[in-house]
């Protein structure tokens, strides 16, 4: 993979980089616009959690206070644009890894 210099620091991020040809089962989250007026773009990626924060970062909590606190991007988003923001969340509890229904 090839990251951008932001992607490397120690603060959780939404990394684009290689996005484009990530699979669908690598890709972490999902960015579309709302707006139908607009066109549609959408871009893609996978997490950078530091470890340090591994904790803090499994709760809803700790991941909308990283969101609201800063752009947690490797871009800035257009400005003017409503977007939607889609996580995936890996459940890492070996209690929940076996099938269900």
């Amino acid at each position: 993979p090839s990251y951008a210099s932001m992607c490397l620091d120690d603060k959780f991020r939404l990394c684009s980089c290689d996005g484009e040809t990530l699979k669908d089962d690598d890709v972490d989250w999902i960015l579309s616009v709302v707006d139908d007026s607009l066109p549609k773009t959408q871009k893609k990626g996978k997490i950078k959690r530091p470890e340090f924060s591994a904790a803090t970062m499994s709760t809803v909590h700790g991941v909308l206070a990283q969101l609201n606190d800063r752009n947690c991007f490797d871009f800035e988003l257009e400005q003017g644009r409503r977007h939607r923001l889609t996580l995936k969340v890996a459940n890492d509890s070996a209690s929940d890894s076996g099938g269900g229904g």
